[in-house]
């Protein structure tokens, strides 16, 4: 059995509370009995509950209408009202959030589109079953760890206090899913529906051995083009650029670079068809086989960045349950741990219609 802590401040609002309650009641009903006894029943049932929930388990009601403790909702409200950004480009995938039920997602891979007939002569008109591919998305887990805060208690009644807390958990929770995302969203190998083209550098510019050539305004054109060969839409396309790619290009012609560029907002501008982000947290691939290293996968000699592009509607996020883990007064720590727990991915749909840009090393 946990502790009995008495919040007499949650004591005082609860009396009143009953008494209000109480005194609304006698009014509207013509019952005629003192207000104060509202205030007493409340104090009753709430350490009727209290009592309860520490004998049989942690709740929301032990930890607020009687017992002093931490306000899960209070943090976690602050956390993403304030400090749970989402990357500018990856608010243009699909949003699924709507569709997770229990952490996951229940989907189904959509077969080949219906052929289609011009001056059909041709009766009964043929057809052909739909042969969709049932999908289960559980959520990834994402989990900030533990910071130590002294006394949490009083901090969450402060806005100014906790945000310092909660800020880097937010930023710290955001900048690991669209890390994820980004990897997620970045093909595995170059195939006939995932393009992974290299840098061609300037034109006419001949490199040498060993340098790693630039990313030019050609290696959008090809992007372009590769999605071109796809049949895709023209509506809807996006480029994230490795921020050493998007220096790349200002380097090589810093006057276009401006012509395109929006500032002030997530996206640089939109060029040859992209919608262009920028991004540090691109996937690494093995510059010699032209493979997407494994997610978290250390550093190695033959790594080399990456930009990638997408088809909005081929790519997904979908975010779940936001939870809030503590232990006041921990005797080895001398405070307060906190944590977070947040559910989300971020997927392409079918592995189709994506592509990279990795950087090609002189041989």
């Amino acid at each position: 059995m946990k502790n009995f802590k008495i919040s007499y401040v949650n004591v005082l609002f609860n009396f009143l509370v009953g008494t209000i309650l109480a005194y609304i009641l006698g009014v509207t009903t013509g019952l005629q009995f003192n207000p104060l006894l509202g205030g007493v029943a409340l104090e009753v049932l709430a350490v009727a509950l209290s009592i309860y929930s520490l004998y049989y388990g942690d709740s929301f009601i032990s930890r607020t209408v009687f017992t002093a403790g931490l306000l899960k909702e209070i943090w976690i409200a602050r956390l993403m009202e304030k400090f749970y950004p989402t990357a500018a480009w990856l608010q243009r995938a699909q949003d699924f959030s709507a569709m997770v039920e229990n952490n996951t997602i229940n989907l189904a891979e959509i077969g080949a589109d219906p052929d289609v007939l011009v001056n059909n002569t041709t009766y009964p008109v043929p057809f052909a079953d739909r042969a969709d591919v049932p999908l289960q998305l559980p959520l990834d887990y994402y989990d900030t760890k533990g910071t130590v805060v002294r006394n949490a208690e009083a901090i969450q009644l402060a806005y100014n206090k906790l945000d310092t807390v909660i800020g880097q958990h937010g930023k710290a929770l955001a900048k690991a899913q669209s890390a994820k995302a980004a990897w997620n969203f970045s093909p595995t190998s170059n195939t006939a529906d995932t393009p992974v083209l290299k840098t061609s550098g300037k034109e006419g510019v001949a490199y040498a051995s060993g340098v790693v050539v630039p990313f030019g305004f050609r290696d959008i054109i090809a992007a372009a083009q590769s999605m071109d060969d796809l049949n895709l839409p023209q509506e809807g396309r996006v480029l994230v650029l490795n921020s050493k790619h998007k220096a790349d290009l200002l380097k090589e012609d810093i006057n276009i670079f401006k012509g395109f560029v929006n500032v002030g907002t997530g996206m640089i501008g939109q060029l040859y068809g992209f919608d262009i982000y920028v991004s540090t947290q691109t996937a690494t691939y093995n510059g010699t086989t032209g493979v997407k290293k494994a997610y978290g996968a250390a550093a190695a000699g033959t790594d080399v960045k990456s930009s990638f592009f997408f088809l909005d509607t081929e790519v997904m996020r979908a975010t779940g349950t936001m939870d809030m883990f503590s232990r006041l007064k921990d005797p080895e720590a001398r405070g307060d741990i906190i944590g977070f727990q947040q559910r989300f991915v971020a997927l392409s749909l079918r592995n189709k219609n994506i592509g990279a840009v990795i950087d090609t090393v002189v041989a």
